[in-house]
């Protein structure tokens, strides 16, 4: 019965493209970039080229610390948080963005700890990831979170 609740959760996040959750805040972005002159009003996800990865070398990377941004084009959540998401992954050494498809795993309680060791998965999208020394120390779910997560990362 629990695989069949899980199997019908998965299936249902992956058809509606976003993570389930209420999302009233009004958290902010924070730029510490410092240089205005080159700043861009508008993002696309096409301006990421170089920086998209696949869900299967997700946990594979030959990289010490990165950063995984999970989205859906077809999500609002994510459309709204775009204009703040994109230019983080684009400022940051090693951070990629892995696109909605059927391959990736939706789980209601993922876990932090060694790769090796845990079930890789998210709650959905808009989800972002952190990854050090083949761990996964930080997870991000939803709107507010996520943007909580960009602000902590971008202040000094």
């Amino acid at each position: 019965m629990r695989k069949k609740i899980v199997t019908l959760l998965s299936l249902s996040l992956f058809l509606t493209g976003c993570v389930n959750k209420e999302d009233n805040s009004q958290a902010s972005f924070i730029d510490n970039s410092g240089d205005k002159s080159e700043s861009k009003l508008a993002y696309d996800y096409a301006d990421l080229d170089g920086h998209f990865v696949f869900w299967d070398d997700v946990i594979h990377l030959d990289v010490l610390h990165y950063y995984v941004y999970f989205f859906s084009r077809t999500c609002g959540h994510c459309e709204r948080i775009k204009s703040h998401v994109l230019p983080f992954i684009l400022s940051t050494e090693y951070a990629y963005a892995c696109e909605a498809s059927s391959e990736h795993k939706f789980c209601t309680n993922p876990s932090i700890g060694p790769l090796d060791q845990i079930n890789f998965c998210i709650l959905g999208y808009p989800t972002i990831v952190e990854i050090k020394s083949r761990m996964l120390v930080r997870y991000a779910s939803g709107e507010s979170e996520v943007l909580e997560f960009l602000n902590k990362n971008t202040t000094l």
